[in-house]
């Protein structure tokens, strides 16, 4: 049975986005998936539409071919790491390339609902200090589409989640540590883990029970309201090395390195009720998120070698 819902997902090729794509395939929608790269085929799509979000004149063809009734606004420069060796080029992609996608929205429709996904990263820089130049840029499009929602009436809702997890092409803090086990499993690295801050607290949440809170925020979420996505429980790296460990076939020591600050994040707000209130709660145990990730970086490698 065909649906008329149809969702527009840009980034498309990248971790959340491909788990997008299969998510709101299997659940009936119509996708949409945009990516730069013309030539990557993404399964469970209906359309591969190519745009570039720093091109306007693209973004609205974009938006034109695929002619969605919601947009999963995904496409972001993530890396905190890239954002301090490229800040311009982080604030234009992150920013600028948000702007190009409100205004093709605008231009073709006021009742397109459309949800953008921050990060848990963002800051208030009224109360505190920026940390990096990615969490200024998410703070930024966060602050940019609230306005174009207030200004121009348009349908929008906000997602912060936190660290998302889980089997695929991440470049986060548990599938590079995944990656670096699974060479010592295979006997290409020495079986020393090296961390910056063990006792570092982070709230981690499956990419999978992301996913679907976006649709339900799609479908039923509050216009103008951010949304904080995550587990509600802390986690320190420590906590995470031990269950990686209990999962690998090999034994290896960890070292810690010095770092100069200690951070933690907490998502026990109001907004994680909010979302809760809608009927969402993650369905991904953390040990089974570790699980996936192994098995997924294990058979990457061996592919990699076949």
């Amino acid at each position: 049975m065909t649906t008329s819902r149809k969702v527009l997902i840009t980034g498309a090729t990248g971790f959340t986005g491909q788990h997008a794509c299969r998510y709101f395939a299997e659940k009936g929608w119509q996708v949409a998936a945009c990516s730069r790269d013309q030539h990557k085929i993404i399964p469970f799509s209906q359309q591969n539409i190519e745009m570039d979000l720093i091109d306007p004149s693209s973004v609205e063809l974009a938006v034109e071919k695929a002619q969605p009734t919601h947009v999963l606004h995904l496409a972001a420069q993530n890396s905190v790491d890239v954002s301090w060796t490229n800040p311009a080029e982080t604030m234009k992609t992150n920013l600028l390339g948000t702007m190009n996608l409100l205004e093709a929205i605008r231009k073709r429709s006021d009742s397109i609902r459309t949800v953008i996904v921050g990060s848990a990263l963002e800051v208030d820089l009224m109360k505190g200090e920026p940390v990096h130049p990615y969490g200024v840029s998410k703070t930024f499009q966060t602050a940019l589409a609230r306005c174009w929602g207030s200004l121009f009436q348009m349908p929008i809702i906000l997602a912060r989640p936190s660290n998302l997890i889980g089997p695929g092409p991440s470049t986060g803090v548990c599938s590079k540590f995944a990656q670096q086990i699974v060479d010592m499993e295979q006997w290409l690295e020495e079986p020393v883990l090296s961390v910056k801050g063990l006792q570092q607290q982070r709230d981690f949440l499956d990419v999978r029970d992301a996913v679907s809170a976006y649709e339900i925020l799609l479908k039923n979420g509050e216009i103008d309201r951010v949304y904080d996505i995550g587990s509600g429980v802390l986690r320190s790296l420590q906590h995470v090395i031990e269950y990686l460990q209990h999962a690998s076939t090999v034994q290896f020591e960890v070292e810690e390195e010095d770092i100069q600050t200690q951070s933690s994040l907490s998502y026990t707000d109001r907004s994680i009720r909010d979302v809760l209130d809608l009927d969402w709660k993650p369905t991904y145990t953390f040990a089974s998120s570790i699980h996936d990730i192994l098995q997924y970086e294990r058979t990457s490698r061996g592919e990699g070698n076949g």
